[in-house]
């Protein structure tokens, strides 16, 4: 069973001005069991000092019966309470008047019930001392940047500043929390107690960032801070603590003169966590000569992203070879049948055959466009250590591919052999000398191709010939791993690399805390370092790889010093050019893999460092692009305890991270088990969380066999665009972070208790997302609440100004909330907002709440409210809008207005304008082409029948458009034939075919009329000609499918993804006041035919629209970048 707030629990809850509404204090118990003929009870002193009960009372729920799970909730009245200290326990009153107490003896809760100050920040409010600063500057009216001086010396020496707290600032009573790196490589985030939480800072982990949250008492108000320690280029900064204080400790990276350390520190109001986040981060990015962070930059904000996919997991970690990834691939490009849909299995197999054969759903295959070949291609040999023989190391011989790696075809032509054909472009010389092949006694190999003509693959070109085949099965990208170093030990002390950039240099790495980072690296010289760098890139680029993904970034902290032959491990002067080397190798690598790949390409993983998250990467924009960067450590599918803390490492550490100039990257997953014996029994629960990150997504799978996919798994992240292929229905700006208000929850304990809970606003579609997981101890169950403060915190940054949002949980009831009262809930303690939606989540389990914005307008029943829900299918359905707001359709026909919109979202997926239909054209005008259908215009051209389209002919909303000539369908026809020749051939030819048959009616109809014969009978063609007459006088009835002319306001939603399930919530359809037949949905101006409109049977009042299939019965117009549906009554 589970409390909350639970016994032993020290609570500290501000009350509310006498102006404000009467507030309630809410206790929720979750039972083990089910409670039958018993009455639970709070027995407090609350609110008035005398101890009295108070029952809790039972929830229903729409998805689950009383006697299935009971959630009970007690509310305690706060409009006549005084300040003052109360406790609280609990107990079960029984049938038969007995009482059984849940607590035990001095293990009461306490509430403690203040009038605090006004919650205003001022300069005052700053918690920090700086005694030993240099310079202390006040950046704004809560926030400051403290300089320290370091005394001259060399590189490497450390010297560390205490911050001291004021006394009287009742920071001692806050809890806190820290990002510090407690792994070799990684940055982990961890909760600090109250009291005293800075005494509770390790003294030994890098503490990058601080946050505390003070509670109110009648002295203060409840208020947090913030505080960031930076690096430059001189000097690497981070946090620890030690006697009972916090301290600024700075590692030399230069022995420049006048060199300083730098702490920035911000503080505000409970709820403003993210403003003072970005304002210590905006602080630092100035010192170093950057500016404010936006958002990302439109080549990283794609409208869609397409799935990825790495060899990791799923080809046996770094054993694999060439000849595994090329079947792994057909199979991940072939597509089978789907769970949730029969479209686009493989046309050259039958059904039968697509089961049987390793293969992919229709959306994965299609969305799948990037391939990440990780670690086992490189060309790696093993060597003793220099200093210590007795271990192995493994280093970069060249920049070639493992021979045993480029296994295609088997054979070898020695040297001196009859070579056959080579590949198209040798540059021999030249690509061996840049590549570092030099003198490698490396041997051309045999290679097939598609004409059957043998290939020889030169030495160097093994890794171009293997892109190309790669690229061959219809992936767009290919990216290669590898370490800042080059390999895990970085470079072989004999070779080609060895000869290129010798003498190479012997370096020695020392940890105090890691004694994984001891090790010795042989490098090219600090002065040869952007060489190897660019050489590199540069070979890899020539082989047609598009990015490269850089491990163990960090590794190069525990640089201790270069040794030094003769003398000893560690002669010479220890931290003899260290901070150098660490700094130009970051430094080059990042500025040519920038140079070469492009910047925000490059993957940063492994790289939890000062130098790097408190570094230029994380602080300064490149080119107004953000930086990918790995946010935990990997996923590691065979873990089962890794699961829920990889989760929470990654919710938490975004606290940071999304106001930092880096796309928070969660690293990949897979549906199914690396034999696909079965779906991987934590599949869905990584899938889902993946889908609240920005950054490329990838997966690790291998093909599926017969049956296994999931609704749930890639089927719930995957959705068909509009040109036909599928895409990701994720995030592609914002980041999930863990709610404010809920940052200190205790999630990862042991029993029943809190979900993990994880916010994601998406500022297009006017709503939030919040997901819960369960990442309690193996085996227990998550009971919590969705309250109003949740869903306050979720949709914060997006400035909501309707008077109210809707909350829905997929078969649950939708609850409605104001505007207000999320404003109110915002500031209020945990204890105070109301419940909204009981949560049960047993192990791997996982919800996820859509908030959405409640619009209004004028409609023929009165006022219309009505809230789009997104894709109720996906897990971020959300995510599937582009655009949402209420449209005023009054003067304009609806395509006129979704032509000429001004709105930037909609004009990307402005419809195609409007044919008229055949039911509403007259004999006297031939046919108008499809708008549709470049082939049908050019013939209706080449017939001299297009000078019949007179400018009084052509419907406003076409004028409106640029004009269509020979020459710019023509130029379009050929675009569209090099991108999609199939689809393009099929779709051209349904147009022409139906184009062909209204020539033919028109015909008929036309005869008749010179014939003078009565039109009444004359069938399809006079019933043409009589409905465009009647239209011209007075409104007519349209049947589904038809499109039509329409007056008065609408909702007006831009998608960039369909699938079956489009949701809308409407209170009135919930009261049954109106009829779902009554309400009219356009798709690109055409009525949605009634049989695709449903209610839904679990949550009342929401609607649901299969968009798919509407889209697909009308044929599937591929024109424009999405679609605009409409919805009035």
């Amino acid at each position: 069973m589970s409390f909350h707030p639970s016994l032993g629990q020290h609570s500290f809850v501000s009350l509310l001005s006498s102006s404000a509404s009467p507030s309630f204090l809410h206790f929720t118990y979750h039972p083990s069991n089910l409670i039958t003929g018993s009455e639970p009870q709070v027995w407090t002193s609350l609110p008035s000092s005398e101890w009295q009960a108070i029952p809790f009372a039972l929830q229903p729920s729409a998805s689950a019966e009383p006697e299935q799970e009971q959630t009970w909730l007690a509310r305690i009245p706060l409009a006549d309470a005084q300040p003052g200290r109360f406790e609280y326990t609990f107990r079960l009153l029984h049938a038969d008047g007995s009482m059984e107490w849940l607590g035990s003896e001095g293990g009461n809760g306490v509430v403690e019930l203040v009038i605090a100050p006004s919650s205003s920040a001022t300069v005052e409010d700053c918690p920090f001392e700086f005694e030993q600063a240099i310079e202390v500057e006040q950046k704004g009216r809560s926030s400051t940047l403290a300089a320290f001086g370091l005394k001259g010396g060399r590189s490497d020496q450390v010297e560390s500043f205490r911050l001291r707290t004021k006394a009287e600032a009742g920071w001692d009573k806050a809890d806190g929390l820290v990002i510090e790196r407690s792994e070799r490589t990684w940055y982990l985030p961890r909760l600090l107690p109250s009291p005293s939480p800075l005494s509770h800072v390790s003294p030994i982990f890098d503490t990058l960032f601080l946050h505390l949250r003070r509670p109110p008492t009648s002295g203060h108000s409840a208020g947090i801070v913030v505080i960031l320690a930076f690096s430059t280029s001189t000097v690497s900064s981070s946090l620890r603590g030690g006697d009972d204080a916090l301290w600024l400790r700075c590692t030399r990276d230069s022995d420049e003169q006048g060199a300083k350390g730098y702490v920035a520190v911000a503080w505000g109001k409970e709820g403003e966590l993210r403003k003072c986040t970005e304002e210590v981060v905006r602080i630092a990015s100035e010192v170093l000569g950057g500016g404010e962070i936006g958002k990302p930059s439109k080549g990283q904000e794609e409208t869609i992203q397409k799935l990825s996919a790495c060899t990791w997991n799923a080809l046996n970690y770094d054993h694999y070879t060439l000849s595994d990834v090329l079947p792994w691939l057909e199979g991940l490009k072939r597509p089978g049948a789907s769970p949730s849909s029969s479209f686009s299995t493989d046309p050259s197999l039958s059904d039968s055959e697509s089961h049987h054969q390793p293969h992919s759903s229709p959306l994965f295959a299609s969305s799948l466009s990037t391939i990440l070949l990780d670690d086992g291609w490189q060309d790696v040999v093993h060597f003793p250590d220099p200093v210590d023989p007795a271990k192995d190391r493994r280093g970069l011989r060249s920049f070639g591919v493992r021979p045993e790696w480029y296994d295609v075809n088997g054979s070898i032509v020695r040297e001196g052999e009859e070579r056959g054909r080579t590949s198209k472009t040798e540059e021999k010389d030249t690509r061996r000398d840049d590549s570092g092949y030099g003198s490698a006694s490396m041997s051309a190999s045999v290679s097939g191709s598609e004409d059957g003509v043998v290939m020889i693959v030169q030495p160097g070109e093994e890794l171009k010939d293997a892109v190309e085949r790669i690229k061959r099965k219809g992936i767009e990208k290919v990216g290669v791993w590898m370490t800042l170093e080059g390999y895990w030990d970085a470079l072989a002390p004999t070779g080609p690399l060895a000869d290129k950039y010798g003498p190479l240099e012997l370096w020695t790495l020392r940890s105090a805390t890691h004694s994984a980072a001891d090790t010795h690296w042989y490098l090219p010289p600090i002065s040869r370092l952007a060489d190897y760098y660019h050489d590199y890139f540069s070979s890899l680029k020539r082989a047609g790889i598009d990015f490269v993904k850089v491990d163990d970034q960090a590794h190069q902290d525990y640089v201790l010093s270069r040794w030094t032959e003769g003398g000893g491990e560690g002669e010479g002067v220890k931290g003899e050019d260290a901070g150098e080397l660490r700094r130009e190798m970051l430094t080059a690598m990042r500025r040519e893999a920038d140079k070469i790949f492009g910047a925000g390409t490059t993957i940063h993983c492994m790289s939890g460092s000062p130098r790097t998250w408190g570094g230029e990467l994380g602080l300064v924009e490149k080119e107004g692009m953000r930086s990918l960067i790995r946010n935990s450590d990997d996923y590691f599918p065979d873990t089962p305890s890794s699961h829920r803390f990889h989760l929470h490492v990654n919710a938490l550490n975004t606290l940071l991270t999304r106001s930092l100039a880096l796309v928070p990257d969660f690293d990949m997953c897979q549906e199914r088990l690396t034999d696909s014996t079965a779906l991987h029994p934590w599949g869905t629960f990584h899938i889902s969380f993946r889908a609240f990150s920005p950054a490329p997504t990838y997966s690790t799978d291998v093909p599926a066999k017969e049956g296994l996919s999931s609704n749930e798994g890639w089927e719930a992240m995957l959705g068909w665009t509009k040109d036909g292929a599928a895409g990701l229905v994720k995030t592609n700006g914002e980041v999930g972070v863990v709610l404010e208000g809920r940052i200190f929850d205790d999630v990862l304990g042991e029993g029943q208790g809190e979900a993990l809970k994880v916010g994601l606003p998406f500022r297009g579609a006017k709503g939030a997302h919040v997901g819960l997981w369960n990442v309690r101890v193996e085996g227990a169950t998550a009971r919590s609440w969705v309250d109003d403060k949740d869903v306050a915190d979720a949709v914060t940054t997006l400035g909501l100004e309707k008077e109210e949002v809707v909350v829905y949980l997929d078969g649950e009831d939708v609850k409605q909330v104001s505007v207000d009262q999320l404003a109110q809930a915002q500031a209020a303690h945990r204890l105070l907002p109301s419940p909204l939606h009981p949560i049960k989540l047993e192990e791997k389990g996982h919800r996820i709440v859509t908030i959405a914005q409640l619009h209004s307008f004028p409609s023929a029943n009165g006022r219309l409210e009505i809230a789009c829900l997104g894709l109720l299918d996906k897990h971020t359905g959300l995510a599937a809008l582009q655009s949402i707001k209420v449209v005023d359709l009054t003067a304009v026909s609806t395509s006129t207005v979704a032509a000429t919109s001004p709105d930037a979202v909609l004009a990307s997926s402005t419809p195609a304008p409007p044919s008229t239909s055949l039911a509403s054209r007259t004999p006297s005008t031939f046919p108008r082409p499809p708008t549709h259908s470049r082939l049908a215009f050019l013939l209706t051209c080449l017939t001299s029948y297009r000078s019949s389209l007179s400018a009084s002919t052509i419907p406003p909303a076409q004028a409106q458009l640029q004009p269509r000539s020979l020459r710019t369908e023509l130029h379009s026809l050929g675009r569209d034939l090099l991108r999609r020749p199939l689809g393009t051939i099929w779709s051209e030819t349904r147009a022409v075919v139906g184009f062909t048959l209204a020539i033919v009616l028109w015909s008929v109809g036309r005869l008749a009329v010179l014939g003078g014969r009565p039109r009444g009978r004359l069938g399809v063609g006079a019933r043409f000609e009589e409905r465009e007459t009647a239209a011209s006088v007075a409104p007519v009835k349209v049947e589904d499918g038809v499109r039509e002319e329409q007056a008065g306001h609408a909702l007006r939603v831009g998608l960039a993804f369909v699938s079956p399930r489009l949701g809308f919530y409407l209170p009135s359809l919930a009261a049954s006041s109106i009829a779902v037949e009554s309400l009219k949905i356009k798709l690109d101006g055409t009525r949605i035919p009634s049989h695709f409109v449903s209610s839904s049977k679990s949550s009342k009042g929401v609607v649901e629209v299969d968009v798919e299939g509407a889209w697909r019965a009308a044929g599937e117009s591929r024109k424009g970048e999405g679609w605009v549906l409409e919805v009035s009554a």
